[in-house]
Protein backbone atom coordinates (compact mmCIF):
# COMPACT_ATOMS: atom_id res chain seq x y z
CA UNK A 1 0.00 0.00 0.00
CA UNK A 2 2.96 2.10 0.29
CA UNK A 3 2.85 2.85 -3.90
CA UNK A 4 6.46 1.32 -4.35
CA UNK A 5 5.35 -1.88 -6.04
CA UNK A 6 6.00 -2.78 -9.86
CA UNK A 7 1.94 -2.92 -10.40
CA UNK A 8 1.09 0.50 -8.33
CA UNK A 9 4.35 2.73 -8.68
CA UNK A 10 2.99 4.24 -12.26
CA UNK A 11 5.79 3.12 -14.59
CA UNK A 12 6.24 0.52 -17.57
CA UNK A 13 8.18 -1.82 -15.33
CA UNK A 14 8.84 -4.54 -17.93
CA UNK A 15 8.50 -2.40 -21.13
CA UNK A 16 5.89 -3.49 -22.49
CA UNK A 17 3.82 -0.57 -22.87
CA UNK A 18 1.36 -1.04 -20.05
CA UNK A 19 1.31 0.24 -16.64
CA UNK A 20 0.58 -0.81 -13.42
CA UNK A 21 -3.03 -3.00 -13.63
CA UNK A 22 -3.86 -2.29 -17.06
CA UNK A 23 -0.94 -4.86 -17.24
CA UNK A 24 -1.67 -8.47 -17.79
CA UNK A 25 1.40 -9.53 -15.29
CA UNK A 26 -0.37 -7.62 -12.42
CA UNK A 27 -2.87 -9.52 -10.07
CA UNK A 28 -3.48 -6.76 -7.16
CA UNK A 29 -1.94 -3.57 -6.49
CA UNK A 30 0.09 -5.34 -4.14
CA UNK A 31 2.16 -7.22 -7.04
CA UNK A 32 5.88 -6.54 -7.41
CA UNK A 33 6.16 -8.27 -11.20
CA UNK A 34 4.73 -7.03 -13.76
CA UNK A 35 6.71 -9.44 -15.88
CA UNK A 36 5.13 -12.25 -15.04
CA UNK A 37 2.10 -12.79 -17.18
CA UNK A 38 0.88 -15.89 -18.46
CA UNK A 39 1.54 -16.73 -21.93
CA UNK A 40 -1.92 -17.81 -22.78
CA UNK A 41 -1.46 -17.85 -26.60
CA UNK A 42 2.53 -18.53 -27.75
CA UNK A 43 3.98 -19.28 -31.36
CA UNK A 44 6.12 -21.51 -33.42
CA UNK A 45 7.39 -21.90 -36.62
CA UNK A 46 7.76 -25.30 -37.80
CA UNK A 47 9.66 -25.65 -41.07
CA UNK A 48 10.04 -23.62 -44.42
CA UNK A 49 9.97 -24.15 -48.15
CA UNK A 50 12.62 -22.64 -50.25
CA UNK A 51 10.62 -21.96 -53.27
CA UNK A 52 11.46 -21.90 -57.01
CA UNK A 53 10.91 -18.47 -57.24
CA UNK A 54 13.37 -17.34 -54.66
CA UNK A 55 11.10 -16.61 -52.15
CA UNK A 56 10.65 -18.72 -48.72
CA UNK A 57 7.20 -20.35 -47.11
CA UNK A 58 6.76 -20.38 -43.37
CA UNK A 59 4.88 -22.40 -41.53
CA UNK A 60 4.04 -21.41 -38.23
CA UNK A 61 2.26 -22.85 -35.31
CA UNK A 62 0.09 -21.60 -32.46
CA UNK A 63 -0.91 -23.14 -28.97
CA UNK A 64 -3.72 -21.41 -27.54
CA UNK A 65 -4.62 -22.45 -24.18
CA UNK A 66 -6.86 -19.98 -22.83
CA UNK A 67 -9.66 -22.24 -23.22
CA UNK A 68 -11.37 -20.28 -26.28
CA UNK A 69 -10.83 -18.95 -29.14
CA UNK A 70 -9.16 -15.62 -29.31
CA UNK A 71 -9.48 -12.82 -31.70
CA UNK A 72 -6.00 -10.60 -31.79
CA UNK A 73 -5.45 -7.44 -33.45
CA UNK A 74 -3.00 -4.59 -32.75
CA UNK A 75 -3.99 -2.31 -30.62
CA UNK A 76 -2.62 0.38 -28.37
CA UNK A 77 -5.49 0.94 -26.31
CA UNK A 78 -5.41 -2.24 -24.95
CA UNK A 79 -1.77 -3.40 -25.15
CA UNK A 80 -2.61 -6.09 -28.13
CA UNK A 81 -0.37 -6.78 -30.68
CA UNK A 82 -0.29 -9.06 -33.80
CA UNK A 83 2.06 -8.56 -36.67
CA UNK A 84 4.88 -9.47 -39.24
CA UNK A 85 7.97 -7.70 -39.37
CA UNK A 86 9.80 -7.70 -42.21
CA UNK A 87 11.71 -5.96 -45.26
CA UNK A 88 9.28 -7.83 -47.76
CA UNK A 89 6.70 -5.02 -47.97
CA UNK A 90 4.29 -7.57 -49.82
CA UNK A 91 3.85 -9.48 -46.86
CA UNK A 92 0.16 -10.53 -46.61
CA UNK A 93 -1.87 -9.09 -43.10
CA UNK A 94 -1.44 -11.78 -40.15
CA UNK A 95 -4.44 -13.71 -39.15
CA UNK A 96 -6.55 -12.62 -36.58
CA UNK A 97 -8.70 -15.33 -35.28
CA UNK A 98 -6.55 -18.41 -33.44
CA UNK A 99 -8.91 -21.98 -31.94
CA UNK A 100 -8.53 -23.06 -29.01
CA UNK A 101 -5.45 -25.26 -28.83
CA UNK A 102 -2.85 -26.16 -30.70
CA UNK A 103 -2.46 -25.89 -34.71
CA UNK A 104 0.51 -26.88 -36.07
CA UNK A 105 1.67 -25.11 -39.32
CA UNK A 106 -1.57 -23.50 -40.25
CA UNK A 107 -0.10 -20.30 -41.34
CA UNK A 108 1.71 -20.14 -44.15
CA UNK A 109 3.42 -16.92 -45.25
CA UNK A 110 5.03 -16.45 -48.11
CA UNK A 111 8.38 -13.78 -48.12
CA UNK A 112 11.20 -12.85 -49.78
CA UNK A 113 13.32 -11.14 -46.97
CA UNK A 114 15.73 -13.25 -45.29
CA UNK A 115 13.50 -13.48 -41.94
CA UNK A 116 10.25 -12.57 -41.20
CA UNK A 117 9.20 -12.11 -37.51
CA UNK A 118 5.78 -12.92 -35.89
CA UNK A 119 5.06 -10.69 -32.88
CA UNK A 120 1.50 -11.73 -30.71
CA UNK A 121 0.27 -10.43 -27.66
CA UNK A 122 -3.15 -11.85 -26.71
CA UNK A 123 -5.48 -9.85 -24.19
CA UNK A 124 -3.97 -11.02 -20.57
CA UNK A 125 -1.25 -12.81 -22.30
CA UNK A 126 2.49 -12.21 -22.34
CA UNK A 127 3.90 -11.34 -25.81
CA UNK A 128 5.42 -13.66 -27.50
CA UNK A 129 7.07 -14.21 -31.46
CA UNK A 130 8.78 -16.36 -33.32
CA UNK A 131 11.21 -15.89 -36.63
CA UNK A 132 11.89 -17.50 -40.02
CA UNK A 133 15.45 -17.08 -41.31
CA UNK A 134 17.70 -18.83 -43.02
CA UNK A 135 18.09 -21.24 -39.74
CA UNK A 136 14.93 -22.70 -39.58
CA UNK A 137 14.38 -26.93 -40.58
CA UNK A 138 13.59 -27.19 -43.95
CA UNK A 139 10.07 -28.57 -44.36
CA UNK A 140 10.11 -32.32 -45.92
CA UNK A 141 8.77 -32.49 -49.34
CA UNK A 142 5.77 -33.32 -51.13
CA UNK A 143 6.36 -36.12 -53.43
CA UNK A 144 4.17 -36.22 -56.44
CA UNK A 145 3.46 -40.06 -57.90
CA UNK A 146 1.43 -41.81 -60.73
CA UNK A 147 -0.66 -44.74 -59.70
CA UNK A 148 -1.36 -45.90 -63.23
CA UNK A 149 -2.81 -45.76 -67.10
CA UNK A 150 -5.61 -46.02 -68.14
CA UNK A 151 -8.41 -44.86 -70.53
CA UNK A 152 -11.59 -42.60 -69.88
CA UNK A 153 -14.03 -41.89 -72.53
CA UNK A 154 -11.02 -42.77 -75.36
CA UNK A 155 -8.47 -40.41 -73.81
CA UNK A 156 -5.45 -41.76 -71.94
CA UNK A 157 -5.00 -40.79 -68.58
CA UNK A 158 -2.84 -41.06 -65.95
CA UNK A 159 -4.22 -41.42 -62.15
CA UNK A 160 -1.60 -39.00 -59.96
CA UNK A 161 -1.33 -38.64 -56.48
CA UNK A 162 1.43 -37.23 -53.65
CA UNK A 163 2.89 -37.53 -50.23
CA UNK A 164 3.21 -34.91 -47.59
CA UNK A 165 5.33 -35.75 -44.85
CA UNK A 166 4.75 -33.19 -42.83
CA UNK A 167 2.11 -33.05 -39.83
CA UNK A 168 0.00 -30.18 -41.69
CA UNK A 169 -1.41 -28.77 -45.30
CA UNK A 170 1.37 -27.33 -47.64
CA UNK A 171 0.63 -24.65 -50.03
CA UNK A 172 2.07 -24.38 -53.95
CA UNK A 173 -0.14 -22.26 -56.03
CA UNK A 174 -0.16 -23.30 -59.98
CA UNK A 175 2.93 -21.41 -61.39
CA UNK A 176 6.55 -21.97 -61.03
CA UNK A 177 5.99 -24.47 -58.04
CA UNK A 178 3.59 -26.56 -58.88
CA UNK A 179 2.56 -27.13 -62.82
CA UNK A 180 3.04 -29.70 -65.44
CA UNK A 181 6.05 -29.16 -68.28
CA UNK A 182 6.01 -29.12 -71.42
CA UNK A 183 2.78 -27.35 -72.33
CA UNK A 184 0.13 -26.89 -70.61
CA UNK A 185 1.23 -25.55 -66.69
CA UNK A 186 -2.40 -25.84 -64.86
CA UNK A 187 -3.83 -29.78 -65.58
CA UNK A 188 -5.97 -29.83 -62.59
CA UNK A 189 -3.48 -30.62 -60.23
CA UNK A 190 -4.21 -29.41 -56.50
CA UNK A 191 -2.72 -26.16 -54.48
CA UNK A 192 -3.19 -27.34 -51.10
CA UNK A 193 -1.34 -30.84 -50.25
CA UNK A 194 -2.95 -32.70 -47.31
CA UNK A 195 -0.73 -34.15 -44.64
CA UNK A 196 -0.28 -38.02 -45.21
CA UNK A 197 -0.56 -39.96 -48.27
CA UNK A 198 -3.10 -39.11 -50.77
CA UNK A 199 -3.69 -41.13 -53.39
CA UNK A 200 -6.45 -40.81 -56.74
CA UNK A 201 -6.25 -37.30 -55.84
CA UNK A 202 -7.11 -36.31 -59.69
CA UNK A 203 -6.41 -37.46 -63.67
CA UNK A 204 -4.60 -36.51 -66.23
CA UNK A 205 -5.76 -36.44 -70.07
CA UNK A 206 -2.55 -37.08 -72.06
CA UNK A 207 -2.36 -37.02 -76.01
CA UNK A 208 1.53 -38.50 -76.35
CA UNK A 209 2.29 -40.97 -73.56
CA UNK A 210 6.37 -40.17 -75.12
CA UNK A 211 6.05 -36.75 -74.80
CA UNK A 212 7.89 -36.39 -71.48
CA UNK A 213 5.63 -34.68 -69.73
CA UNK A 214 6.43 -33.85 -65.98
CA UNK A 215 4.35 -32.51 -62.74
CA UNK A 216 6.41 -30.69 -60.34
CA UNK A 217 5.89 -29.97 -56.87
CA UNK A 218 8.71 -27.23 -56.03
CA UNK A 219 11.71 -29.80 -57.33
CA UNK A 220 10.06 -33.12 -56.97
CA UNK A 221 8.88 -34.48 -59.67
CA UNK A 222 7.19 -37.41 -61.59
CA UNK A 223 7.12 -37.92 -65.08
CA UNK A 224 4.07 -39.07 -66.96
CA UNK A 225 5.33 -41.96 -69.43
CA UNK A 226 4.98 -45.87 -70.73
CA UNK A 227 6.37 -47.22 -67.68
CA UNK A 228 3.14 -46.53 -65.58
CA UNK A 229 1.28 -50.15 -65.14
CA UNK A 230 -2.40 -50.10 -66.40
CA UNK A 231 -4.99 -50.07 -64.24
CA UNK A 232 -6.44 -53.42 -62.97
CA UNK A 233 -9.90 -53.89 -64.18
CA UNK A 234 -10.65 -55.53 -60.30
CA UNK A 235 -11.83 -53.49 -57.91
CA UNK A 236 -9.28 -53.46 -55.31
CA UNK A 237 -9.80 -53.19 -51.22
CA UNK A 238 -8.27 -51.31 -48.67
CA UNK A 239 -8.88 -52.43 -44.98
CA UNK A 240 -8.61 -49.14 -42.37
CA UNK A 241 -9.59 -51.80 -39.07
CA UNK A 242 -5.77 -51.58 -37.51
CA UNK A 243 -5.76 -48.00 -38.32
CA UNK A 244 -9.21 -47.24 -36.18
CA UNK A 245 -8.34 -49.61 -33.51
CA UNK A 246 -5.16 -47.44 -32.90
CA UNK A 247 -7.03 -44.09 -33.06
CA UNK A 248 -9.58 -45.36 -31.12
CA UNK A 249 -7.20 -46.83 -28.34
CA UNK A 250 -5.08 -43.30 -28.09
CA UNK A 251 -8.05 -41.62 -27.30
CA UNK A 252 -8.71 -43.80 -24.54
CA UNK A 253 -5.03 -43.48 -23.03
CA UNK A 254 -5.51 -39.68 -23.21
CA UNK A 255 -8.79 -39.50 -21.93
CA UNK A 256 -6.42 -41.85 -18.79
CA UNK A 257 -4.14 -39.10 -18.41
CA UNK A 258 -6.69 -36.29 -18.06
CA UNK A 259 -8.72 -38.56 -14.85
CA UNK A 260 -5.13 -39.10 -13.38
CA UNK A 261 -4.09 -35.39 -14.06
CA UNK A 262 -7.79 -34.51 -12.04
CA UNK A 263 -6.52 -36.96 -9.41
CA UNK A 264 -3.48 -34.61 -8.83
CA UNK A 265 -5.20 -31.24 -8.76
CA UNK A 266 -8.09 -32.76 -6.09
CA UNK A 267 -5.20 -33.73 -4.25
CA UNK A 268 -3.00 -30.93 -4.05
CA UNK A 269 -2.11 -29.28 -0.46
CA UNK A 270 -4.47 -26.47 -0.85
CA UNK A 271 -7.62 -27.76 -1.49
CA UNK A 272 -10.70 -26.07 -3.07
CA UNK A 273 -14.28 -26.26 -3.54
CA UNK A 274 -13.38 -24.71 -7.36
CA UNK A 275 -10.99 -26.88 -7.94
CA UNK A 276 -12.79 -29.92 -6.71
CA UNK A 277 -15.50 -28.75 -9.42
CA UNK A 278 -12.97 -28.46 -12.23
CA UNK A 279 -11.19 -31.56 -11.35
CA UNK A 280 -14.57 -32.94 -11.94
CA UNK A 281 -15.87 -31.27 -14.68
CA UNK A 282 -12.18 -32.04 -17.04
CA UNK A 283 -13.24 -35.74 -16.43
CA UNK A 284 -16.70 -35.44 -17.37
CA UNK A 285 -14.99 -33.82 -20.72
CA UNK A 286 -12.27 -36.40 -20.73
CA UNK A 287 -15.21 -38.94 -21.50
CA UNK A 288 -17.02 -36.88 -23.74
CA UNK A 289 -13.78 -36.49 -25.97
CA UNK A 290 -13.35 -39.77 -26.21
CA UNK A 291 -16.93 -40.54 -27.33
CA UNK A 292 -16.41 -37.48 -30.11
CA UNK A 293 -12.83 -39.31 -31.19
CA UNK A 294 -15.17 -42.78 -31.44
CA UNK A 295 -18.45 -40.96 -33.25
CA UNK A 296 -15.22 -39.61 -35.81
CA UNK A 297 -14.04 -42.67 -36.18
CA UNK A 298 -17.16 -44.58 -36.91
CA UNK A 299 -17.06 -42.35 -40.47
CA UNK A 300 -14.35 -44.19 -41.60
CA UNK A 301 -15.19 -47.12 -43.51
CA UNK A 302 -13.39 -50.12 -42.39
CA UNK A 303 -12.88 -51.06 -46.10
CA UNK A 304 -12.59 -49.16 -49.16
CA UNK A 305 -12.89 -50.60 -52.68
CA UNK A 306 -11.15 -48.56 -55.51
CA UNK A 307 -12.69 -50.06 -59.48
CA UNK A 308 -10.28 -48.11 -61.81
CA UNK A 309 -12.38 -48.85 -64.62
CA UNK A 310 -15.51 -48.19 -63.47
CA UNK A 311 -15.71 -44.30 -62.60
CA UNK A 312 -19.30 -44.31 -62.86
CA UNK A 313 -20.16 -46.01 -59.99
CA UNK A 314 -17.11 -44.25 -57.61
CA UNK A 315 -17.51 -41.34 -55.80
CA UNK A 316 -14.21 -39.80 -53.84
CA UNK A 317 -14.68 -39.56 -50.32
CA UNK A 318 -12.78 -36.73 -48.53
CA UNK A 319 -11.55 -37.66 -45.25
CA UNK A 320 -10.28 -34.26 -44.14
CA UNK A 321 -13.23 -33.24 -41.82
CA UNK A 322 -12.60 -36.37 -39.66
CA UNK A 323 -8.71 -36.37 -39.70
CA UNK A 324 -8.48 -32.76 -38.49
CA UNK A 325 -11.48 -33.03 -35.63
CA UNK A 326 -9.11 -36.34 -34.61
CA UNK A 327 -5.81 -33.90 -34.49
CA UNK A 328 -8.15 -31.31 -32.09
CA UNK A 329 -9.55 -34.23 -29.88
CA UNK A 330 -6.32 -35.11 -29.31
CA UNK A 331 -4.72 -31.62 -28.57
CA UNK A 332 -7.64 -30.73 -26.32
CA UNK A 333 -6.86 -33.76 -24.55
CA UNK A 334 -3.22 -32.95 -24.07
CA UNK A 335 -4.07 -29.58 -23.53
CA UNK A 336 -6.47 -30.46 -20.77
CA UNK A 337 -3.72 -32.73 -18.91
CA UNK A 338 -1.12 -29.32 -19.07
CA UNK A 339 -3.61 -26.67 -17.37
CA UNK A 340 -4.91 -29.13 -14.41
CA UNK A 341 -0.93 -30.22 -13.59
CA UNK A 342 0.14 -26.16 -14.04
CA UNK A 343 -3.06 -25.59 -11.58
CA UNK A 344 -2.05 -28.18 -8.96
CA UNK A 345 1.48 -26.87 -8.79
CA UNK A 346 0.93 -23.21 -8.35
CA UNK A 347 -2.00 -24.26 -5.52
CA UNK A 348 1.32 -25.82 -3.82
CA UNK A 349 4.05 -23.88 -4.56
CA UNK A 350 2.77 -20.54 -6.10
CA UNK A 351 4.86 -21.72 -9.27
CA UNK A 352 3.43 -23.03 -12.84
CA UNK A 353 4.79 -26.54 -13.96
CA UNK A 354 4.35 -28.29 -16.78
CA UNK A 355 7.18 -30.32 -18.04
CA UNK A 356 5.80 -33.55 -15.84
CA UNK A 357 5.89 -37.22 -16.36
CA UNK A 358 2.13 -37.20 -17.10
CA UNK A 359 2.69 -33.98 -20.09
CA UNK A 360 5.34 -35.60 -21.38
CA UNK A 361 3.38 -39.02 -22.04
CA UNK A 362 -0.04 -36.87 -22.98
CA UNK A 363 2.40 -35.04 -25.79
CA UNK A 364 3.63 -38.76 -26.69
CA UNK A 365 0.50 -39.76 -26.94
CA UNK A 366 -0.32 -37.19 -28.96
CA UNK A 367 2.62 -37.32 -31.51
CA UNK A 368 1.33 -41.40 -31.80
CA UNK A 369 -2.03 -40.25 -33.33
CA UNK A 370 -0.72 -37.66 -35.87
CA UNK A 371 1.55 -40.53 -37.03
CA UNK A 372 -1.36 -42.72 -37.37
CA UNK A 373 -3.42 -40.39 -38.79
CA UNK A 374 -1.25 -39.79 -41.52
CA UNK A 375 -1.15 -43.41 -42.32
CA UNK A 376 -4.89 -42.46 -43.64
CA UNK A 377 -5.22 -41.48 -47.07
CA UNK A 378 -7.24 -38.52 -46.67
CA UNK A 379 -8.83 -38.87 -50.23
CA UNK A 380 -10.17 -42.25 -51.56
CA UNK A 381 -12.41 -43.79 -54.51
CA UNK A 382 -15.87 -45.58 -53.09
CA UNK A 383 -17.25 -47.53 -55.21
CA UNK A 384 -20.64 -49.37 -55.64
Amino acid sequence: SDGTSQCQNGNDDDNDGLVDMADPGCTSPQDNDEGDEPTLLSLGVECITNNADNTKTAYFSYNNVAGADVTVVSDTTSGTINEFLSDDATLATPPTFFKSGLVKGGVAVTFGAPSLTWVVRAPGSAQTQVTANESTPVCSAVVPFSECLGFQDGVMTVRLGYENPNEFTQQFEVGTNNGFSPGQVDRGQPTQFFAGLNSSVFEVGVEDINAGVVWNINGETVRLDSTIPDCAGECTEVSSASIIEELDAIAEQLSQLVVQAADVLQSSDVRRKRDRRDATRAKRKAAKYEAEVNELTIQIPVVTKTCPEAPQLCETVDRGPVIEGLKGLYAAQRNSVRRLIARSYWRNSGRTKRNTKLVREALALEKEGLATLAELPRFAEDCE
